[in-house]
This record gives structure tokens, sequence and C-alpha cells, in this order.
């Protein structure tokens, strides 16, 4: 996904970022002393300081820091910092407007918002937001949104929306969105959407759509669909629909639609169609079709259809149809046709049996066996080219039986 992609929680929550660095800085009420330039209260720069220390240790009280080296302890800023690239703050870091610095490690609470430039760990409460350029890990609160350069790992809330740039680890909850520019694991929670530029693994929930553009592994459950450009394993639910770019396997579920453009394996069910561009198997149940591009084996239930471009094996069963390209073995059950090129096992059809081949039983209305029959059909009219075993019916048809024996009521057999 290219950046302009990026939901818009991303640009607004950016542009929030670059304009608290990039604002000129306004007339204080005071002026600002120059880096260093402090009342101190204690020795060797351990103790109190009210000023711009630029190296402290202890309790540190300052109007708006410029320039700051390090501080240890409580830093308490009261209005809104005047460029502090380098300073790292370790400890507590209280903002009336919100501490600014290089790195943040340890406890930061800021009314308007928290911006660090390299790193950001610890707990972090922001009114506004919370920015780092680089990796945030920890605890994080923010009003409007989280936003991280780099990594992200931790528990991390947001009114809005949480994005990472390089991926996302732990709990992370947004009223709107959450993206991650790279892997995302753990939990996470986003009334709107979660996006995932690479993989997505863990506990997903999002009140519209789940997005991964890698493989998806996990729980993953949607109002509206779930989407993996890779594989999707684990469980996925969706209100529309499940969309897997290579395999699908685990228990999947939509509300309309369930797909794989490759494999599909394990418990599927959708209310209108489960699909799968090449082999399903498992138990795949369909309002409407189930449908194989390839192979389709195991237990496979649907309203409409059950289809296979390839084989067809296991236990099949359709109020309308079941179908396979090459082989339909074991059990196939449906209320209007069962047909395939070769049928092997038990065969029952409201309608009609269409084949080139049997091999064991089948029971319909019309049995036609367009080549060798094995086996014993049941039904009004049953059809056998040639015929190695037993028909019974109303009219019964053998094309290698002797005239008048080709066609009898009742039964016909040919062995």
């Amino acid at each position: 996904m290219r950046r302009s992609s990026i939901p818009f929680i991303l640009a607004t929550l950016l542009a929030l970022a670059t304009n608290a660095q990039a604002q000129e800085p306004g007339p204080s009420p005071d002026p600002l002393p120059g880096p260093g330039r402090s009342l101190d209260l204690g020795i060797a720069r351990y103790g109190v300081s009210f000023g711009n220390s630029s190296r402290w240790t202890g309790v540190r009280i300052n109007w708006s820091d410029r320039d700051v080296q390090r501080v240890d302890g409580l830093n308490l800023t009261l209005w809104r910092p005047d460029g502090n690239p380098d300073a790292v703050l370790r400890g507590i870091a209280l903002g009336v407007v919100g501490p600014e610095a290089a790195e943040i490690h340890g406890i930061a609470v800021g009314l308007g918002g928290i911006i660090t430039g390299r790193q950001s760990s610890g707990v972090a409460v922001g009114g506004l937001g919370i920015v780092t350029h680089g990796s945030r890990n920890g605890i994080g609160l923010a009003g409007l949104g989280i936003v991280s350069g780099g990594e992200m790992r931790g528990a991390h809330l947001a009114g809005l929306g949480i994005v990472s740039e390089r991926g996302m680890r732990g709990v992370q909850l947004a009223g709107l969105g959450i993206v991650s520019q790279r892997d995302l694991g753990g939990v996470q929670f986003a009334g709107l959407g979660i996006v995932s530029e690479r993989e997505m693994a863990g506990a997903n929930l999002a009140g519209l759509g789940i997005v991964a553009q890698s493989m998806m592994r996990g729980l993953n459950a949607a109002g509206l669909g779930v989407v993996a450009q890779g594989g999707a394993y684990g469980l996925n639910l969706a209100g529309l629909g499940v969309v897997g770019g290579d395999r699908v396997a685990g228990i999947s579920a939509a509300g309309v639609a369930l797909i794989s453009e490759s494999d599909m394996a394990g418990l599927n069910a959708a209310g209108a169609a489960v699909i799968a561009d090449r082999r399903m198997t498992g138990i795949n149940v369909a309002g409407a079709a189930v449908i194989a591009g390839e192979r389709l084996s195991g237990l496979n239930l649907a309203g409409g259809a059950v289809i296979a471009a390839g084989e067809l094996n296991g236990i099949n069963f359709a109020i309308g149809a079941v179908e396979g390209g090459h082989v339909a073995r074991w059990v196939n059950v449906a209320g209007y046709r069962v047909q395939a090129p070769v049928v092997q096992g038990v065969s029952l059809n409201g309608i009609r049996l269409k084949t080139d081949a049997l091999t064991g039983i089948a029971a319909g209305a019309y049995n036609r066996i367009d080549g060798t029959q094995r086996g014993l059909t049941i039904g009004i009219f049953n059809y056998a080219k040639r015929l190695h075993g037993v028909q019974l019916g109303l009219l019964n048809y053998a094309g290698n039986n002797r005239p008048p024996y080709r066609l009898l009521p009742l039964v016909n057999a040919h062995f």
C-alpha cells in the first residue's frame, strides 16, 4: 500500500505533529533564558533547579525548555518547548502544553501532546496526541491519535487513530483506525478499520474492515470484510465477506461470501458462496454454492450447488446440483441432478444423474450413463450404454443387451 492510500487518520495525525514542531514560537510573557541559565539549589547538578538548566538530576522546573541536554528525575515545563532536538528526559516529564525531546523514558504527561524525535518509552499521556519519529514502547493514552515513525510495542489507546510506520506489537485500541506500515501483532480493536501493509497476527476486531497486504494469522473479525492479500489462517469472521489472496485455512465464516484465490481448508461457511480458485478440503457450507476451481474434498453442503472443476470427493449435498469436472466419489446427493464424467460410490438425485461411467449405486428419477454402468441404478427411467449390473425402474435400457432385452420394464440386467 502506498502512503497516499493510508486512511485519513494518518494524514491528520502527522499534520498535527508537523504543525506542532514547525510553528515559530510566539512571544512569551517573559524572555526565555538561554541554555544553562537557571537558579540551582543543589550541588554538582543535583537538587532543585528553576530555569533552563541544560543538565540536571532531581527536580527541574522551567517556563520553556530550549537546547536541553539531559534531565533525570522530575522535569516540569510550563510552556511549549522552544527547540529541544537533543534532549533526553528520564523519570517524569510534565508539560502544561506538552514535553518535547529527542528521547523520553519513564512517565510523560502533556495536556496538549507529547513529541519525541528518536524514542519514547514508558507511560505517555497526551491530551491531543503522542508523536514520536522513532520507536514507541510502553503504555500510551491520547485523546486524538498516536503516531510512531518506528516500531510500536506495548499498550496504546487513542480516541481517533494509531499509526506506526515500522510495525506494532501489543495491545492497540482506537476509535477509528489502526494502521501499521509493517507487521502487526497482538490485540487490536478499532471502530472502523485495521490495516497492516505486511503480516498480521493475533486478535483483531474492527467495526468495518480488516486488511493485511501479506499473511493473516489468528482471530480476525470485522463488521463488513476481512481481506488478506496473502494467506488467512485461524479464525476469520466477517459480516459481508472474507477474502484470501492465497491459502485460507482454519475456521472462516462470512455473511455473504468466503473466497480464496488459492486453496481452502478447514471449516468454512458463508451465507451465499464459498469459493476456492484451486483445491478445497474440509467442511464447507454455503447458502447458495460451494465451488472449487480444482479438487473438492470433504463434507460440502449448499442450498444451490456443489461444484468442482476437478475431482469431487467425500459427502456432497445440494438442493440444486452436485457437479464434478472429472470424478465424483463417495456420496453425492442433489435435489435436481448429479453430474460428472465418472461417478463412484452412492449417488442420489431428485431429477437426473448424468455420467459417462458409474461404479456403485445411483437412485433418481432419470439415471443416464452414456458409457459403462457397474452396479445398481434405481429410477423411473434407467439408461446405460453398456450395463454390467442391475437396473430397477419403470423402464430400463441396456445398450449391450440383445433385442428384445435392451428395453425392459421393472428390471434389466447384464453380467
